[in-house]
């Protein structure tokens, strides 16, 4: 996503990863770096939307924000700090817990 984001434009990653805001002055008196930036916003947004199965849209559908809506995703996919933290402990606890049984081998399969 995150290749495909900045081959449409860096720029368009860069509204994903730094985040941008409404400006807050009439449509009409935007600058043109304000319009420019509302542009890669919408255009991270638009392919988000595409990228993404029902559920997920469901759940993003309501956001304006790329920032927003990539941070929502990851948390829902690689979730918060501690989750990953745990999960790194779960699967370390089962690697070292791997033992050979008693009729088990090095052996390369086929050769003996």
């Amino acid at each position: 996503m995150k290749a495909f984001l900045k081959f449409i434009d860096e720029r368009v990653w860069l509204s994903v990863k730094n985040g941008w805001e409404r400006p807050t002055i009439a449509i009409g008196e935007w600058t043109t770096a304000q319009k420019e930036a509302t542009s890669f916003n919408s255009k991270a947004m638009n392919v988000i939307f595409n990228a993404v199965s029902m559920e997920e849209f469901k759940r993003i559908s309501n956001v304006e924000i790329a920032y927003t809506t990539w941070n929502i995703l990851q948390t829902v996919h690689e979730g918060t700090k501690g989750v990953k933290i745990n999960k790194l402990h779960q699967l370390t606890s089962r690697f070292e817990s791997i033992r050979m049984s008693d009729d088990e081998s090095f052996d390369v399969i086929g050769q003996k």
